[in-house]
């Protein structure tokens, strides 16, 4: 998906804003709805990890009650070897959980697809290796900042010497920068826990599907985000294995 507006004129006016100062003046053009949990879409993209699926869905049922969760789920399955399913144990929880196939490879395209089927206010990314906690929506809920997008801590699991080096090294959240008031602000999303406005995605042009990886797309789609909007960060903790 490749939308004109945003990968020639955006880009070129954000380029400058990873070595300069933040502008957090720039005020997004239209309302920014409230957060509540009827008006979050999950969108996850997968491949080859039905575990992690199963995993995530049940850890989604277990951290929130029937009106707390989330309007829907939307599992995105990119090219696995076998395909995904969602069991009949995973339905019986009560989780409104969409299943859709995208052939287009990466976890950009994936999300793309997501997006496009999504019916949320708000859109909340994440990975089938991640687990929701009770804080994840609740943080983004309570919370009174109005931005296009929230970001939130993502912290490893298992102990070892790469979680470790993640955790040190923070590489599942965003770099920080400082704006014109010397106050730290994300410089992009991680879209391990990220909840963004649907309108702004729309706006900014999707993320772009050139990504054939999971490496670089957050950060691009971040620096663009920034063109229209601020990005904030809060305490919405989710966990990743």
């Amino acid at each position: 998906m490749k939308h004109k507006d945003s990968f020639c004129d955006t880009r070129t006016r954000c380029s400058a804003r990873l070595s300069q100062r933040i502008n957090t003046t720039m005020t997004y053009h239209k309302p920014i709805p409230e957060i509540s949990s009827d008006k979050i879409s999950v969108v996850v993209p997968v491949k080859n990890n039905q575990r992690g699926v199963d995993l995530f869905l049940k850890a989604l049922a277990d951290s929130y009650g029937f009106e707390d969760r989330p309007s829907e789920v939307i599992i995105v399955d990119n090219n696995s070897v076998v395909p995904l399913v969602i069991s009949d144990e995973i339905l019986d929880l009560g989780l409104y959980v969409h299943l859709l196939q995208c052939k287009k490879p990466g976890p950009a395209a994936a999300r793309n697809m997501g997006v496009q089927h999504a019916t949320g206010d708000w859109i909340l990314f994440s990975d089938s290796d991640c687990r929701p906690t009770p804080t994840t929506l609740r943080g983004y809920i309570e919370s009174k900042k109005k931005a296009v997008a929230l970001v939130g801590d993502v912290k490893a699991t298992i102990n070892s010497v790469f979680t470790r080096f993640y955790d040190q090294q923070k590489i599942l959240i965003p770099h920080f920068k400082a704006n014109e008031f010397d106050e730290k602000v994300p410089l992009y999303i991680v879209t391990a826990n990220a909840l963004v406005l649907r309108e702004a995605i729309l706006d900014c042009g999707f993320f772009d599907e050139n990504y054939k990886y999971a490496a670089g797309e957050d950060v691009d789609f971040g620096v663009r985000l920034w063109c229209i909007g601020n990005i904030e960060s809060l305490v919405s903790g989710i966990i990743s294995e």
